[in-house]
Formats: structure tokens, C-alpha cells, sequence
């Protein structure tokens, strides 16, 4: 506000963020797939969704223009930024992926948290893979510095938090997220150790989350269970649920069409 009016500062920090949006799920998505064709294909579908996906879910463009969820949908890009960035920690160093996590902690919470149930979905395959993990511990820790001046005090204080009203999470959606990725999780397990597998278990661990959710809502409605649970407003972790699961159900059919076409070819 020493520079700019508010109103001036947020129409920039929107514009920028709809600016790098493509930009950042085309970095995300090319940390996966190895043919640009397969990259600008995923990435338009990513961007299809972002738009037709309702606004309340948060982080989309309907969020934005129809909701007004401001803070959620400028997150969105930086989120893409440190997703790509991670799945690339050990070639581009630590100073980057800290810079994206501290930036989405401190721009949006549920951001946040999903960058973190990721960063744990990375972690626990380079332990099961036995490769080393301090790097990552390290970038985890060093982020979590640097935002403490956020999220300490918001910790302290969040007996004093409001809960809004607000949707419980889908059933049949999420229950068929858990059962694809599981699917490939499992699959994918025998073949190789790759970002498919990190992908794959961020997703059951959303939907185990989302889908509890909704059971709780659905059976226990007035339990204090479902107080507990309904004030953490776990229905907009569904949409980084969906962006994953998209990317999960057409990493097989766009790799394998464009391998075929590359063999016509030859």
C-alpha cells in the first residue's frame, strides 16, 4: 500500500497469476511427460478443467470471477511452480522449491497443506525407494522457518478461528479418485519408481481425506466427530485431488498414442 492503491495491487497480482497460470501447469506437467506433444495436450486438459470445475471448490477460474475467492485462485500457479519444482529438487537445488512452498504456505492454507501431503507423497518414495531424503528434509524445514511468522501464531490462535458454512466433500467422485490411483499405485509399484507413483499416492491420501469427509457428513452428522472434522473445510482439497487424478487417468493413453505415432513414423 506504499506503492500502489489495494485495489491497483490485487488487479496486478490477478493478472500475473492468470498470465503464469499456463505457464506453470506446462512446467508441472513437462516434469512428467517426456514428448511436448504429450506436454501441451495434458496441460490444455488441466486448463479445461480449471475452467468447468465449479467455483466453490476453490483454486479455478470460476472461484475467481463468480466466487471471488482471490487468495485461492492466486495460489493455484505457484502451486503448479513448486509441484514441478520438487519433482525437480534434486537437478535445480533447494532454492527454489523453498521459495514456491514458503509462498504458497503464505498465500492460501489449503494450498499449503496440499503442497505438504505432496511433499510427504515425494518423501515417502525416495524412503521406500531407499534413496536419500535429507535434501527434502531440509527444504521442509527451512520453508517452515521462514513461514513461521504465519503459521505459528495462526496454530496458537486457532481456538479463536470462525467456522463458516459450508458443502462436505462428494462421494462417488472421490471414491472413484481412491480406486484409480490405488489401481495405478499398485501397478505402477512393479515397474519403476517415478513421479506417476508420487502422483498416484497424493491422490489416495486426498481421497482417503475427501471420502471420510463425506461418510462423516453422511453417517455421523451429529457426532462431535463431525464438528471437529467440518470446521477444517475439507472439500477444497478436492480440487488438487481432481488436477492429479486427471493427470493419473491420461498419463497411459497420451503416452501410449504418441509412442505409436512415433513408431509409424519410423
Amino acid at each position: 500500500n506504499f506503492f500502489l492503491e489495494l485495489e491497483v495491487a490485487a488487479k496486478i497480482f490477478v493478472a500475473l497469476s492468470l498470465l503464469s497460470l499456463p505457464l506453470t501447469i506446462y512446467y508441472f506437467i513437462a516434469a512428467i511427460f517426456k514428448d511436448i506433444r504429450e506436454r501441451i495436450l495434458v496441460s490444455g486438459l488441466l486448463i479445461l478443467l480449471l475452467v468447468l470445475l465449479p467455483g466453490y471448490l476453490g483454486a479455478n477460474l470460476k472461484a475467481l470471477f463468480q466466487v471471488g475467492l482471490l487468495p485461492s485462485f492466486v495460489s493455484t500457479p505457484l502451486v503448479f511452480a513448486y509441484l514441478g519444482s520438487l519433482l525437480r529438487l534434486k537437478k535445480i537445488g533447494l532454492f527454489w522449491p523453498t521459495l514456491f512452498l514458503v509462498l504458497v504456505i503464505l498465500t492460501h492454507l489449503v494450498a499449503g497443506i496440499f503442497a505438504i501431503i505432496f511433499l510427504i507423497s515425494v518423501l515417502a518414495r525416495e524412503y521406500v525407494g531407499k534413496k536419500p531424503t535429507k535434501d527434502y528434509f531440509f527444504h521442509l524445514v527451512i520453508a517452515a522457518l521462514l513461514s513461521a511468522f504465519w503459521w505459528l501464531p495462526f496454530i496458537l490462535q486457532s481456538e479463536q478461528i470462525s467456522a463458516s458454512v459450508h458443502l462436505s466433500s462428494l462421494g462417488l467422485p472421490n471414491i472413484a479418485c481412491l480406486i484409480i490411483a490405488l489401481t495405478i499405485f499398485l501397478y505402477r509399484s512393479k515397474k519403476k519408481n517415478d513421479s506417476i507413483q508420487i502422483i498416484a499416492f497424493s491422490v489416495i491420501l486426498l481421497s482417503l481425506l475427501t471420502s471420510t469427509d463425506y461418510f462423516v457428513g453422511k453417517l455421523l452428522s451429529n457426532s462431535q466427530v463431525f464438528d471437529r472434522i467440518y470446521s477444517f473445510h475439507i472439500y477444497r482439497f478436492q480440487i488438487y485431488e481432481f488436477i492429479l487424478t486427471v493427470v493419473l487417468v491420461s498419463y497411459f493413453p497420451v503416452t501410449l498414442l504418441y509412442d505409436s505415432l512415433g513408431k509409424v513414423k519410423s
